[in-house]
């Protein structure tokens, strides 16, 4: 972990990774700049260019929600399912197995049919955008998106099957996020503070408008819990069919979120983007790229990072770049040499996600031994993308 601090900046940063991305710092530097953060800024080891803020960047604030802080996909995050399955049983059904669920499950634009029902909308705050949005919402309970998101069946060093998927608040999150953003910005152009940039405006977390985005938030985060919720029954159902007696426990983390919490005996709101709480003894799951190992590990609560850690390897490269300099058939290539299936509607779009186009999970791993305590490390057999 390195402390960075200079004449300008009104607190400093922590960085924990020993990589200098100079476009990524110089936009948490613009943060840093800003009456915006309280204490200090913490970047986590995946971290890279973002919009407002870089993917990985964790700070708190007394008075503040940045809305670009949070970023677009509100509530994205892991679902986890720990099987009693061995590998060599599900290795004998793999293929059966992954073709109900890539049919079963809505993937990248798709939507379902019909609007879903959940007992999540019984609490829905009744603002403008989620009246708006909600048939929409509906629509999309239970699908998985494109981009980065994904289902991968995994094997453990014994040989037990976990399930990870990795999907968010879908296009619900988007809207939130952009609306939320434009009243921030018309805010800032009124009120013109010279030391914040349009893409960190602001809410003030005790106006009406900054209690709305963060009630309207955490409709998000609880959506995409649901979303995961319900893709993850869906494939036990499925499982269910070929494995009658099958055991499994769950948990759920999100990444893409703002949280009041005590820090240094005062409550402040805690935004993580493209981060993970990690309080002492909380259990996170942190994925890998396609084709590369996950984590399952403890949290340790170190408080210069805000009890946090990173949520994923982090992107190397662009998506343009990635799609540049590899091919499709190089990725599938590269993932048949490790005897990993991969299941997707478009296959242009995989190399963006190719292990090629992230940081080594390892080294970010080994980056962030003082946030975190690995319990399991565990790797593909069978991935889909959406």
């Amino acid at each position: 972990m390195k402390k960075i601090q200079f004449e300008g900046l009104k607190v400093p940063v922590y960085l924990f990774s020993d990589e200098k991305d100079k476009e990524a710092l110089e936009q948490v530097f613009s943060l840093a700049r800003t009456h915006i953060p309280d204490g200090h800024i913490a970047l986590m080891p995946d971290y890279h260019l973002g919009y407002g803020v870089p993917i990985g960047t964790v700070f708190a604030s007394e008075r503040f929600v940045v809305p670009n802080a949070v970023g677009v996909d509100i509530g994205c995050g892991v679902y986890v399912i720990e099987t009693s399955l061995n590998v060599q049983d599900f290795m004998e059904k793999k293929e059966k197995i992954c073709e109900s669920v890539f049919e079963a499950i809505p993937t990248g634009f798709k939507w379902n049919k019909k609007c879903v029902q959940s007992n999540i909308y019984l609490n829905m705050p009744l603002n403008e955008i989620l009246i708006r949005e909600k048939r929409n919402s509906q629509k999309q309970l239970g699908t998985l998106g494109g981009g980065n998101h994904f289902i991968e069946f995994q094997k453990d060093s014994s040989g037990k099957i976990y399930i990870m998927l990795h999907c968010g608040s879908r296009n619900l999150g988007k809207q939130v996020a952009d609306h939320y953003h434009g009243i921030a910005f018309s805010m800032l152009k009124k009120d013109n503070p010279n030391d914040v940039p349009a893409d960190l405006a602001f809410l003030e977390i005790n106006s009406n408008k900054g209690r709305e985005y963060l009630n309207s938030m955490n409709f998000c985060v609880l959506f995409a819990k649901e979303n995961r919720r319900l893709i993850g029954e869906k494939i036990i159902y499925i499982l269910k069919k070929y494995f009658k007696d099958i055991e499994y426990d769950v948990f759920d983390v999100n990444h893409n979120f703002a949280n009041m919490e005590i820090v240094d005996d005062k409550r402040l709101l805690v935004h993580r983007k493209g981060a993970l709480s990690a309080n002492k003894g909380e259990k996170v799951v942190i994925p890998g790229s396609m084709g590369s190992s996950s984590y399952i590990l403890s949290g340790k609560g170190n408080t210069l990072s805000f009890c946090s850690c990173s949520h994923g390897a982090g992107r190397s490269m662009s998506r343009k770049k990635a799609k540049q300099e590899f091919s499709s058939v190089e990725v599938i290539t590269q993932l048949n040499n490790k005897s990993i299936t991969v299941y997707t509607e478009n296959k242009k779009f995989l190399p963006e996600e190719s292990e090629f186009a992230y940081k080594d999970i390892e080294k970010i791993i080994a980056l962030q031994k003082d946030l975190v305590e690995v319990i399991k490390r565990v790797h593909p057999v069978a991935v889909i993308k959406g």
